[in-house]
């Protein structure tokens, strides 16, 4: 059976059936715990301020968000809400435009779904609204998908750009996918911009990779880089840590080209790339009459000379490694391939590093650096890409040791993190432990 097993890991299609099958169960999961709270509502917390874009500009076809306010948000409605207004007098939306262009076409077609429902039978839970069971089941069924094609995207850099064998490959993404805090948010809070927000992120790297590796559709692979920075970016701003990974794929792939195929081709295809930040801007200038805005207000990185470094990795708060241990596995992985004289030279891991680095800065000189009410570092989670290569690197040590009872320790281990995270998730979920609060 194991055998069996492990000759079906080593396969691609073996790998990509199992990955279907946690996203699957992730969706059954998502459906039966949002039913236990009695109300099939998954746009909570701040996930409402990214989502709210949808029902007010498809529906109401504007960007007055006070109706959805006053009759979706329930218990957290409070006047003060609809009373922030920007210059222009619009109710104030700090969040940026990037999770609502993600689903936009799903929302849509959700749309048209709900009002055809509606019209035959006149349910309420088929209102066209925006907020009804069928776009709560397409918004979840997008998400899901999102994060389900971030991991095959993963499974294809490490099979083709670290050479990792199946087993190791697959150990890796499931490690990450339903060992960490990650999880939480791919079936709790699937409307956080944070599933949506990785998959930008791990597509820039796959297809900046291409672009600079590869001859063949060099133009393609480029524009669809660029595009995915530009997303990530709008999804949430502090993404910007791509920016080292795309100048040097940039670099790589115009050092290939002529100067006039740059300013003939390329230059339109940056244009077409930086549409979603015209759409942003756009949005900016509607609500507050300006361009360029921003619209976090007293909010900011007021830590700048003293980040808690320490504390956003290793604080009860939220930090990443006391709710999420098995990222330490990733962490030793990452050391090892340090090690090797490629490193340096690795164009997708180096500038990651690099970025990972300056986002691991900017989020502890947040002025709340513990994020919220988060369970655990959420805003690490689009450092997706670098926790799963350094799984993978671990793994592969593992495997390629002759000593069996390190692999039985390396898979005690990992069972027993597992399990203390999903013992957080449940005490956290059912309000046992402290939120916003810590520990120590």
């Amino acid at each position: 059976m194991l055998k069996k097993m492990l000759t079906a890991l080593e396969a691609d299609k073996g790998r990509r059936t199992l990955y279907l099958i946690i996203a699957v169960g992730f969706f059954f999961a998502a459906v039966a715990f949002v039913s236990l709270k009695g109300t099939y509502n998954f746009v909570v917390s701040d996930g409402r301020g990214y989502y709210v874009y949808l029902p007010s500009v498809v529906i109401d076809q504007d960007l007055d968000f006070s109706n959805q306010i006053r009759e979706n948000w329930d218990v957290d409605f409070s006047p003060a809400l609809v009373e922030d207004k920007t210059p222009l007098g619009y109710v104030r939306n700090k969040y940026p435009i990037g999770f609502a262009l993600s689903l936009l076409p799903s929302f849509a077609l959700a749309h048209g779904t709900s009002k055809i429902l509606f019209s035959i039978t006149g349910l309420a839970i088929f209102r066209p609204d925006g907020y009804s069971a069928v776009y709560q089941t397409f918004t979840l069924l997008t998400v899901l998908c999102y994060g389900l094609l971030m991991m095959l995207l993963l499974d294809r850099l490490l099979k083709e750009h670290f050479k990792m064998t199946g087993t190791v490959i697959f150990l890796a993404i499931a490690s990450f996918w339903a060992a960490t805090h990650y999880a939480y948010y791919y079936f709790r809070e699937p409307v956080m911009v944070h599933v949506v927000s990785a998959f930008w992120v791990t597509a820039c790297l796959y297809f900046g990779r291409l672009a600079a590796k590869t001859d063949t559709n060099k133009t393609r692979n480029l524009a669809a880089m660029l595009l995915a920075f530009t997303f990530a970016v709008v999804a949430r701003p502090t993404n910007m840590f791509l920016g080292l990974f795309v100048f040097f794929a940039g670099v790589s792939i115009l050092r290939s080209v002529s100067m006039r195929t740059i300013l003939l081709r390329y230059s339109v295809i940056a244009a077409i790339a930086a549409l979603p930040a015209l759409l942003q801007m756009g949005v900016w200038k509607a609500m507050n009459g300006s361009w360029i805005s921003y619209s976090y207000k007293s909010e900011g990185f007021i830590h700048w000379k003293n980040p808690f470094l320490f504390s956003t990795l290793f604080s009860s708060k939220h930090g990443l490694f006391f709710w999420s241990p098995v990222l330490l596995l990733s962490v030793l992985g990452l050391l090892i391939y340090l090690r090797k004289p490629t490193f340096k030279r690795d164009l997708v891991l180096y500038p990651l590093l690099i970025g990972g680095c300056a986002l691991w800065y900017l989020n502890s000189s947040w002025h709340q650096w513990w994020f919220g009410d988060a369970f655990g570092g959420r805003s690490f989670l689009e450092l997706a890409p670098l926790f799963v290569f350094g799984l993978a690197f671990f793994f592969d040590a593992v495997q390629r040791s002759a000593d069996n009872r390190l692999r039985i320790l390396t898979a005690t281990i990992l069972i027993g993190l597992t399990l203390y995270t999903y013992a957080l998730m449940g005490l956290y979920m059912t309000h046992k432990i402290p939120r916003a609060d810590y520990l120590f």
